[in-house]
């Protein structure tokens, strides 16, 4: 009665699908997991749905992060040369004691002339990841934001956590690095 005295309804069968297509047209907005969530919460407000239990929507959550995950992956596996990989794999192998990515996550600490130079040696030597992953993700269909969360995963983990990783999500975030950190340092 009080469902029916606000228009209410309640989240059953048809309404949980509704919210499970409406998660997959959102996660190609953002990747991050608080967006999709207010965004789905948002959704049932307005269509004036009763919000299910936090289980239940941590499920479609990550259900809808896994398989947005898997369908990049695959499109990557497709798209991606053995030179490209190769080259993506160098930048986490350890070569002289350091890692190529760690490298390339240092920011100047300053406009001094010896900090700029790193930059423009750091940018010469992603040049040509840059271009393939320019040329290649816009046929991911994924956001700007989602391209610059993806990047910062890649700051967040360690490179010992990017090893254990599946490759198809490592190249995935390393793409985005290489494109957000690229058009940052120009």
């Amino acid at each position: 009665k009080i469902l029916a005295l606000y228009r209410y309804r309640t989240c059953d069968g048809t309404e949980r699908k509704l919210l499970m297509e409406k998660a997959g047209q959102v996660v190609k907005i953002s990747a991050k997991p608080i967006y999709l969530f207010q965004t789905l919460v948002s959704f049932l407000e307005n269509q004036r749905i009763v919000v299910p239990g936090y289980s239940f929507l941590q499920d479609i959550v990550s259900q809808t992060l896994a398989g947005e995950r898997q369908r990049l992956t695959v499109i990557l596996e497709r798209a991606l040369t053995p030179e490209t990989r190769t080259t993506l794999e160098s930048l986490y192998i350890e070569q002289e004691g350091l890692y190529a990515i760690t490298v390339l996550k240092h920011e100047p600490k300053d406009f001094s002339a010896k900090e700029m130079q790193g930059e423009i040696t750091r940018r010469i030597s992603i040049t040509s990841l840059y271009q393939k992953a320019r040329d290649l993700l816009p046929e991911l269909e994924i956001s700007n934001d989602s391209v610059a969360y993806y990047a910062a995963l890649v700051d967040y983990y360690t490179v010992q956590k990017l090893k254990q990783m599946p490759t198809g999500r490592v190249y995935l975030y390393l793409l985005c690095f290489i494109l957000h950190r690229y058009q940052k340092i120009n």
